[in-house]
């Protein structure tokens, strides 16, 4: 009888592993432990699905000269790894690369922010006995909280800005100085002007003439009224 495409890739082959049948997830993980252990680094590859990856190798150097000398322990480069650090590295890339590939496409995409192979088999397991529960996924802003992110922004970039310069006496006397307030509403951003009395501007205003002038007084100098309303001695 010929096998069937769904069989062979069940089964696997030299050059690929046997792919995850979700109704005989038992066989499969005996199945693809047989093929892991008959690759060259099989037993390193199946240590680290079973107990994590390997730590990264230290080593310590000597720095400085004489009674400056001191002992450092860092990180090897690639250039320093023995032939046995190696071949721990590379078992544990064939580890995550054997899991993927023996995983149906939607499993894989359900665990791809899963880079260790130790995670990659717990996952596995928790998902076909029904526990897996994947890492939360940050919501994205609404339409209406980045506008109002947005508009936060430009206030306070205004208000600095404010600080930075202030408005001299001259503009406090003669202008209302107007603070603009935006909102969201339905979607859309609207603005309203909510006017702010300077303070050099409270109280009772000066007299003024018929073309805005300030009224002054040619007895007292003072201003706010005329000659022949001043109380001063003539």
């Amino acid at each position: 009888m010929a096998t069937t495409d769904k069989e062979s890739s069940a089964a696997g082959t030299d050059n690929r592993p046997p792919m995850l049948e979700e109704s005989d997830f038992e066989s499969w993980k005996i199945r693809i432990e047989r093929y892991i252990r008959g690759k060259p680094l099989g037993k390193l590859i199946w240590k680290s699905i079973k107990n994590g990856p390997s730590p990264h190798p230290m080593i310590t150097v000597t720095t400085g000269e004489g009674e400056q000398q001191t002992q450092v322990t860092r990180e090897k480069t690639d250039e320093e790894f023995t032939e046995a650090e190696n071949n721990k590295e590379r078992a544990d890339i064939q580890a995550t690369n054997i899991l993927s590939q023996g995983l149906p496409r939607h499993i894989f995409n359900t665990l791809n922010q899963t880079e260790m192979a130790k995670e990659i088999w717990e996952n596995v397991e928790l998902l076909m006995q029904g526990k897996y529960a994947p890492a939360p996924q940050q919501v994205p802003q609404s339409t209406n909280d980045a506008m109002l992110a947005t508009m936060n922004q430009i206030v306070n970039l205004l208000s600095g800005f404010q600080k930075q310069f202030p408005p001299t006496n001259n503009q406090l006397r003669t202008s209302t100085n107007p603070k603009t307030q935006a909102t969201i509403q339905a979607g859309q951003i609207t603005t309203e002007s909510v006017q702010r009395r300077a303070p050099g501007n409270k109280g009772k205003h000066a007299a003024t003439g018929s073309q805005g002038k300030v009224v002054t007084c040619y007895n007292c100098r003072g201003q706010g009224h005329v000659a022949r309303e001043c109380k001063e001695k003539k």
